[in-house]
């Protein structure tokens, strides 16, 4: 290795040391979408003069803050703190029903009508003049198949996408159900926001009780979904995006043969697969943090192919 590469890698060392044990814990910028009448949350922390956008979100049943912006006292779990400190504008959006936002008229949530709000999010002035680079979007667990399935509708309004934790399995399809007369609004639990951290090991009690603890103070009851069958609309092949597809090596959610029934048949060939070790679902919470941001940064800022 020559000393010019040398001094490099040793820079990168240094302010990933810095990044982990200096940044300041801020609240989050909020903002407010317009969704037909509705009020979405979307929360952002920034770079002063941010390269890149990068847009999250969150999964199945928990909402953005506790996801991504994670504050647990001697810890680095932020997300949006992270890639903040790395230079882009980070943006997190609360789904209708999550969060810091209202729910739709009657109280559910499809597959469509989230790939609307998203698309709606990333069509607002505030997230289209945010930098002068790429906008990525990003999702976990039930967002990645969110950002699937908005990237199939709406190429146009984003340069690349990530799908991190991604449950999606192109073999499997989704039967109609039959559908309550109102949303069971369920009340959340911190067993159930606990849940998602599996293996021995991968991260500290005070994160997993932090996060619990958030979680639910977020959104106390379980959003509703309907119309599921939406989900069989998605397909690798109409993906035409640059894409990353990431998750724990011990999540039980993205066993190894469906993601690679996924991976190998996107439609654009710049495609990257990371599996991170000693993680599971959750392991940007998990003390896999900063290699689940690495993969991150590594892959929005890798140069183009010649």
């Amino acid at each position: 290795m020559n000393t010019a590469r040398r001094a490099e890698r040793l820079l990168i060392g240094l302010l990933a040391l810095v990044w982990t044990t200096t940044l300041p814990a801020t609240a989050p910028r909020e903002h407010r979408i317009d969704f037909g009448g509705v009020k979405l949350a979307l929360w952002e922390k920034s770079a002063a003069a941010p390269t890149h956008t990068i847009v999250l979100l969150h999964g199945r049943t928990w909402s953005s803050l506790p996801d991504f912006d994670l504050q647990v006292p001697g810890k680095s779990r932020s997300v949006m703190d992270a890639l903040a400190a790395r230079g882009f504008a980070v943006f997190a959006l609360d789904l209708p029903g999550y969060g810091g936002s209202a729910r739709l008229p009657g109280g559910w949530l499809s597959p469509e009508e989230a790939v609307a709000a998203v698309a709606a999010t990333l069509r607002a002035p505030v997230v289209r003049g945010a930098s002068p680079g790429k906008r990525v979007l990003f999702g976990w667990s039930y967002g990645a198949r969110v950002t699937h399935l908005a990237a199939q509708r709406h190429p146009e309004l984003m340069s690349e996408v990530i799908l991190f934790g991604y449950p999606g399995d192109p073999a499997q399809r989704v039967s109609p159900e039959a559908e309550p007369a109102s949303p069971p609004r369920q009340p959340t639990t911190k067993e159930a926001a606990r849940s998602d951290f599996i293996t021995p090991g991968s991260v500290d009690a005070t994160v997993v009780e932090a996060f619990a603890t958030a979680a639910v103070a977020a959104t106390p009851v379980r959003s509703d979904w309907r119309k599921l069958e939406q989900w069989n609309e998605v397909a690798p092949e109409k993906l035409q995006l640059p894409v990353l597809l990431v998750h724990g090596v011990f999540d039980p959610y993205t066993p190894v043969d469906a993601q690679a029934r996924s991976f190998t048949k996107f439609g654009h060939p710049d495609r990257q697969w990371v599996i991170l070790p000693h993680s599971d679902h959750a392991a940007q919470l998990e003390n896999a943090h900063e290699a689940f941001i690495a993969a991150i940064v590594n892959f929005v800022l890798r140069p183009p192919a010649k």
